[in-house]
C-alpha cells in the first residue's frame, strides 16, 4: 500500500525509514542532554549539582544537534556516499523529528562551545550500528566533540536557507510521520500493551486488525431492520461500486451512514479488507454516530475527539470497555491516543483527526501507519469549511488508492467541480422518495424562562454579534446549561478539579482556548461586586505569573500551569465557608499589594481600590459557594482584564489612565505616575580545546 502511494519499492522505503531511525537521534550527545537524564534518573537521590542541572535551559534541542552531526563534513563522507539519493529527505526528517520546526527555539543564548560527548565509548557503539546494518565503512568518521558559538548564533539562518532549497515531496513528508510513528511504537508507553509480545508481532497485529465483513454487516442489518433486502437502491449501488472514491448525496435521516457500512461491506466482499474512518465535522455528531452504531456493538472501537471526556461525563457512558477499567495507558496523551488509530477496527473521529495529518497535527502524524490502513467515510463534507475541504481535496490527490466515501445532504456545484478536478468519483443520489418526505415543522419559540438571562442581554445588544447563541464549544456550553437550569453560568465547575489529573489537564487546556467567549459572560451577566473579584483576580495571577517570570530570570521556561495551580488547588479542599474565608485571606492578604523592584514601591491591586474591602470581604463569604465556583472558571479560562470595555472603565473610575501601545496591547498606570504599573502577558508563552563543528563543517547541498 504505501509504495504505490509513494511510488517507491518496499525495500526503498524500509530502508530510508531505517536510516532516519537510526540517526534522528544522535543528537542526545549532546553533554547538557545527557546531565539532564542523569539528574532525572538520580532525582531520588538528588544533590546540589542534580538541582543546578535540572533547572539549567538545555542549550539546543537534540534533533537539531542530530542533524548538524549528519550534515557535517566527517559524518557526510562516511554516510551519503552510500546513500546520497536520501540525505535531504532524511535531514528533513531528522530536524522535524518532533512535529513541527519551530525557530524560536534554534536561538543559543549562551556564550560557550556547546559540548558533545561523542568520545564516551557508547556513542562509538552506536556508529558501529551503521557499519553493521546500513554496511557503511568501518573505519569510523572523527567526530567534533563540540559545536563552535559561531556556528549556534547563526543556527536558525542556517536551517531557514537549507529549508528554502530543499524540495517538499510526499516520500519526505511521509519519513517524516513513518520516523514518528515509529519512534513512539518503540517506546516503554507500550509495554503493557504488547502484553509480552514482541514489538513487530504488536504492530503486525495491530496494522492487520480490521472491520470483518461479518462485523460490518451486523451493524448494516440493524440499519435496516434485518435484512438486505430492505437496502435502498443507492445503498446497494455504494456496496457495489468499482469506483475507489464514492460521493453520495442524500438529506437528514436519508440513509447516508447506512450507505457508509454497505460500501465497507461490499470493499470486504470484494477482498479490500480495511479499519473503517468514520469522519465528522463537529464533535457532537461524532460521539452521535459512535452512540448509534458501535458503542457496544463493536469490539475494539474507538471515540476521537479532543472533547470525548465532556461526552463520557455528561452522557453517562465511557469509550473503555468494562475490562479495561484499570488500563492507565490511554489517558497518557495524545501520542498514545493516536496509536489506537493502528489498533481499533472502527474510529468515530472528527475529520480534523484523519485531514490534520495534512496540517502537521500531533495525532495525525502518529496515526499515519492506521491511517494508510483505513476506508474513510467523510460524514457532511458538504459543510466543511473551505479549509477542511481544501484539506480533503489535498488528502484524495495524494492517497488515490485510499477508498473514500463521501457523503452529504448537498454538495454545492463549485466543491462537486473541484472533486472532479483532483479525483475520479461516482455521484450517487440519494432515495427520491425519501428526499421527498418533509422532515422538519417549524415553530415559533419564545424564550420565556429558561433562557431569561440570555434574552434580556439579546434585548441589549445593538448589534447581531454581541447576541448570545448557543455554542458547540465546552466551557459556553456548561455555561448555557447552567442558566437553563436557573443558575448562575459558572456554577458547580469545580467540579473539574476532582477529575483524574490526565482528564483535568485535558479540560484546563481545552477551557483555556475559550477565554474570549467566557469573558464576554462575565462582561454581560456578573454583578458589579463579581466583576470586581474577577478583574481583580485575574490581576493577581498576572502578578504571579510575572513574579515567577523573573525568578527564572530568562533561565528556562516558566510553567504557568503550576502557577495557575497554586491558585485553584487549594479550593479543592474548601468545604465549608470557614475553609473558604482561609483562601480568600490568604489571596487578598498576599496579591493585593504588589512590591516593585524598579521603583521601590508597593502597589495596590487597581480593581479593588476605593472599595470597601471589609464589605467586599463580607460579600465573598455569604457567596461563597458561588464565587468559589467563578474562582475556578476565570483561572482556568484566564483572559488578561483590559481586554474587557467594562475593565477599563473601572480603572479609569480608580484614578487609571488606559490605553494601547504601538503593538495595540493595552496598558494602564496611575495619573499620578510616569511609570507603568504592569505590563501584560503579550511575551507569555505557556509550553521546554575542542574540534569544534563550524558553519564552514557542514554540507547541505
Amino acid at each position: 500500500m504505501l509504495s504505490e502511494v509513494l511510488k517507491q519499492t518496499d525495500l526503498e522505503i524500509l530502508e530510508a525509514v531505517s536510516l532516519a531511525g537510526y540517526l534522528h537521534d544522535l543528537g542526545k550527545v549532546l553533554s547538557d542532554f545527557q546531565n539532564y537524564l542523569w539528574c532525572i534518573s538520580s532525582k531520588e537521590n538528588k544533590n546540589e549539582f542534580n538541582i543546578k542541572v535540572s533547572q539549567k535551559k538545555r542549550t539546543i534541542k537534540h534533533e537539531v544537534c542530530s542533524f548538524l552531526l549528519i550534515a557535517s563534513q566527517p559524518i557526510g563522507l562516511w554516510l551519503w556516499s552510500k546513500y546520497p539519493q536520501l540525505k535531504k529527505t532524511v535531514l528533513i526528517a531528522v530536524l522535524a523529528d518532533h512535529r513541527r520546526i519551530n525557530y524560536k527555539n534554534l536561538t543559543y543564548l549562551g556564550q560557550e562551545p556547546i559540548k558533545l560527548n561523542t568520545n564516551h565509548p557508547e556513542f562509538k557503539k552506536t556508529l558501529e550500528l551503521g557499519v553493521q546494518y546500513f554496511g557503511l565503512s568501518p573505519e569510523l568518521p572523527k567526530l567534533p566533540t563540540s559545536i563552535s558559538k559561531d556556528c549556534a548564533d547563526k543556527l536558525p539562518k542556517t536551517v531557514f536557507n537549507f529549508l528554502q532549497k530543499a524540495d517538499s515531496d510526499l516520500l519526505t513528508a511521509s519519513l517524516k510521520s513513518l520516523v514518528m510513528a515509529a519512534d513512539l511504537a518503540g517506546s516503554a508507553l507500550l509495554t503493557d500493551q504488547r502484553q509480552g509480545r514482541s514489538l513487530e508481532r504488536w504492530i503486525s497485529e495491530a496494522l492487520e486488525t480490521v472491520l470483518s465483513k461479518e462485523e460490518a454487516l451486523t451493524i448494516l442489518l440493524e440499519s435496516v431492520r434485518g435484512s438486505l433486502d430492505n437496502l435502498y437502491e443507492f445503498q446497494r449501488q455504494a456496496r457495489d461500486s468499482n469506483f475507489n472514491v464514492v460521493v453520495i448525496t442524500s438529506g437528514c435521516g436519508g440513509g447516508k451512514s447506512g450507505a457508509g457500512y454497505a460500501r465497507h461491506l461490499g470493499l470486504a466482499e470484494r477482498g479490500i479488507e480495511r479499519k473503517l474512518f468514520f469522519n465528522y465535522p463537529t464533535t457532537a455528531t461524532t460521539t452521535q454516530g459512535y452512540l448509534d452504531y458501535v458503542f457496544n456493538k463493536v469490539e475494539s472501537a474507538y471515540l476521537a475527539h479532543s472533547r470525548v471526556w465532556v461526552d463520557e461525563n455528561l452522557r453517562g457512558f465511557s469509550r473503555l470497555a468494562e475490562d479495561d477499567e484499570d488500563d492507565d495507558i490511554l489517558p497518557l496523551s495524545t501520542q498514545v491516543e493516536a496509536l489506537q488509530l493502528w489498533v481499533c477496527k472502527v474510529t468515530y473521529c472528527t475529520a480534523h483527526t484523519t485531514l490534520g495529518l495534512l496540517q502537521n497535527f500531533r495525532k495525525g502524524l502518529y496515526g499515519y501507519p492506521g491511517l494508510l490502513c483505513g476506508h474513510h467515510v467523510f460524514d457532511e463534507a458538504g459543510s466543511y469549511s473551505p479549509e477542511l475541504f481544501g484539506s480533503l481535496l489535498i488528502f484524495l490527490k495524494l492517497f488515490p488508492q485510499i477508498p473514500v466515501t463521501i457523503l452529504s445532504a448537498t454538495i454545492p456545484e463549485k466543491r462537486l467541480k473541484a472533486l472532479q478536478a483532483v479525483t475520479s468519483f461516482e455521484l450517487i443520489p440519494g432515495n427520491p422518495e425519501v428526499e421527498a418526505i418533509k422532515r422538519y415543522r417549524i415553530y415559533e419559540y419564545k424564550l420565556e424562562s429558561i433562557w431569561h438571562s440570555v434574552k434580556i442581554e439579546n434585548t441589549k445588544a445593538k448589534k447581531p454579534e454581541e447576541k448570545y447563541f448557543v455554542s458547540g464549544q465546552v466551557g459556553r456550553a456548561l455555561c448555557f446549561d447552567n442558566l437553563a437550569g436557573g443558575q448562575p453560568f459558572y456554577w458547580g465547575i469545580e467540579s473539574l478539579l476532582f477529575l483524574d489529573k490526565a482528564d483535568r489537564e485535558r479540560v484546563l487546556k481545552t477551557l483555556n482556548f475559550e477565554r474570549e467567549g467566557v469573558a464576554k459572560l462575565v462582561d454581560k451577566l456578573c454583578t458589579d461586586y463579581e466583576r470586581l473579584w474577577v478583574y481583580g483576580l485575574g490581576i493577581a495571577y498576572h502578578e504571579k505569573c510575572k513574579q515567577a517570570e523573573r525568578k527564572v530570570k530568562g533561565e528556562r521556561s516558566v510553567n504557568y500551569q503550576s502557577v495557575r495551580g497554586d491558585f485553584i488547588l487549594p479550593l479543592k479542599n474548601c468545604r465549608t465557608g470557614e475553609q473558604f474565608a482561609e483562601w480568600l485571606f490568604n489571596v487578598l492578604g498576599d496579591n493585593n499589594c504588589f512590591y516593585d523592584k524598579r521603583t521601590s514601591k508597593t502597589r495596590y491591586n487597581p480593581f479593588w481600590v476605593g472599595i470597601d474591602l471589609t464589605e467586599f470581604h463580607s460579600y465573598l463569604l455569604e457567596n461563597w459557594e458561588r464565587i468559589r465556583s467563578l474562582t475556578v472558571l476565570t483561572l482556568i479560562a484566564y483572559s488578561y482584564p483590559l481586554s474587557q470595555e467594562k475593565a477599563r472603565e473601572i480603572l479609569k473610575k480608580n484614578g487609571y489612565s488606559v490605553g494601547q501601545d504601538e503593538k495595540g496591547i493595552w496598558r494602564y498606570r496611575r495619573q499620578d505616575s510616569e511609570t507603568e504599573d504592569f505590563l501584560t502577558l503579550d511575551s507569555f508563552e505557556e509550553t521546554d580545546s575542542d574540534d569544534e563543528l563550524e558553519l564552514s563543517d557542514l554540507d547541505l547541498d
